[in-house]
């Protein structure tokens, strides 16, 4: 009979070793998660559409989404460090968070709020010259 471990075939051994790797590998590992709500500043409305970005405390982007159609967001699967938020949305002013300090396997929470900014735009001038009422008549 071949080499054995403890007494064991090597099948055995082969066996029992991959029985304990997919053991080892359904334990849950820990996941820190960040989500919330983006809301209007002044009237606390749910702002859906606007872009987020995650970003580290090196100032680099670690991820990026849009808020859903209830405005929230969701980030998730993260290491556990230092992050900000960063949203941009039409008709509201850049807004960035202070930083979050996301402990190992710690979810939080936040309520993203954001101030309405007027967009400026240059004047448009509309020409036009009258048709003559019949003209759609011709064929």
């Amino acid at each position: 009979m071949g080499n054995s471990f403890l007494g064991r075939p090597p099948v055995f051994v082969g066996v029992a070793a991959v029985v304990l790797t997919l053991c080892v590998s359904a334990i849950p590992a820990a996941s820190q998660t960040i989500r919330g709500r983006v809301l209007d500043e002044a009237t606390g409305s749910p702002i859906p559409g606007t872009y987020l970005e995650l970003i580290g405390i090196d100032g680099e982007a670690v991820r990026s989404r849009i808020s859903d159609d209830d405005a929230g967001f969701l980030f998730s699967n993260l290491d556990p460090g230092y992050y900000r938020l960063r949203g941009e949305r039409l008709g509201y002013q850049e807004t960035a968070s202070g930083f979050v300090d996301l402990d190992e396997g710690e979810t939080v929470e936040l309520e993203f709020r954001m101030a309405v900014e007027a967009i400026v735009m240059e004047p448009i001038t509309v020409v036009a010259s009258p048709r003559p009422w019949y003209e759609h008549m011709k064929a």
